[in-house]
């Protein structure tokens, strides 16, 4: 059995519980029944979930590294220009503030849902 997110199954454990108090299936008149229930749906829905997240970051991607690319480039223009009016400092100010963004988009990109190849 994967392993399931506690929140998701506890939803889902309330949703089958409320449908119960009006269907009155008799295979669902157990709590423990409904709690099986409620983990076997929590598995399947929370890997669906994390496959879309997946795809959605996968599809999003394009656009996140041309916002990137674009943020770079002004940093690169404003390190150039400190440069060039000998702005030692300022250009080493700006090419901090670069690395610190590099590794803030590094954490998120290593945050970011994996992609699997097999998927689809």
């Amino acid at each position: 059995m994967t392993s399931t997110d506690p929140q998701l199954t506890s939803a889902i454990y309330d949703s089958i519980t409320e449908f119960q108090q009006t269907a009155q299936y008799s295979s669902l008149q157990h709590a423990q029944m409904r709690q099986y229930l409620a983990e076997h749906l929590a598995g399947t829905v929370g890997a669906e979930v994390r496959r879309l997240s997946a795809r959605v970051w996968e599809l999003e991607r394009p656009a996140v590294e041309a916002k990137r690319n674009e943020i770079r480039q002004s940093f690169t223009e404003l390190i150039a220009a400190a440069e060039e009016t000998k702005d030692y400092e300022g250009a080493f100010d700006v090419q901090c503030r670069l690395r610190e963004r590099e590794e803030q988009w590094a954490r998120e990109d290593a945050a970011a849902p994996a992609v699997r190849s097999d998927a689809d």
